[in-house]
């Protein structure tokens, strides 16, 4: 009973980890309102824009304003549907798996915004601003390969450790 409670806490961990993940994903993407997600506008900040290009990438911005509240209202929506899955007292695949089937639109919808924004703003850049920006983009990439693998020592280190 022990063990099986143990072994149920785990796969709830685990797929909470990986909602986590999938959601972290459409953050990092760069959405604007949704926190840490900035990282793709903050390295933006970090490119010595002219005031020229400050200005066509506030039109692009403006344009697809109201697609991305509309995106962070749909994002709150991915979580009141997944979490209740994702803790539900009794492990439960099937419902797991139609609530992925439910939100994946809109996280790919999301995502697909997001490359849409960034691929216009890339029309803006100069070739070295886009080689800055591809230079941070790789930093983050490898903070985010550090933090998971500080994360999964972290667990496995914890999971090993006797209980008192």
């Amino acid at each position: 009973m022990e063990d099986e409670m143990k072994t149920k806490k785990i796969v709830v961990l685990a797929a909470s980890v990986l909602f986590v993940f999938a959601v972290a994903l459409t953050v990092q993407a760069g959405i604007p309102g949704m926190g840490p997600g900035m990282s793709s506008f903050k390295a933006l900040m970090d490119l010595d824009l002219t005031e020229a290009q400050k200005g066509q990438i506030s039109d692009i911005l403006n344009k697809y304003q109201a697609q991305q509240e509309d995106a962070w209202k749909k994002m709150q929506e991915v979580r009141d549907i997944m979490e209740p899955v994702l803790t539900a007292s009794e492990f439960n695949e099937a419902n797991i798996r139609q609530a992925c089937e439910q939100v994946s639109p809109t996280i790919q919808n999301v995502v697909v915004l997001k490359a849409k924004i960034m691929n216009e703003i890339r029309g803006v850049l100069t070739a070295e601003q886009i080689k800055v920006l591809e230079e941070k983009r790789s930093e983050r990439k490898d903070k985010m390969k550090k933090r998971k693998k500080f994360g999964k020592q972290f667990l496995n280190t914890w999971l090993q450790m006797p209980a008192e």
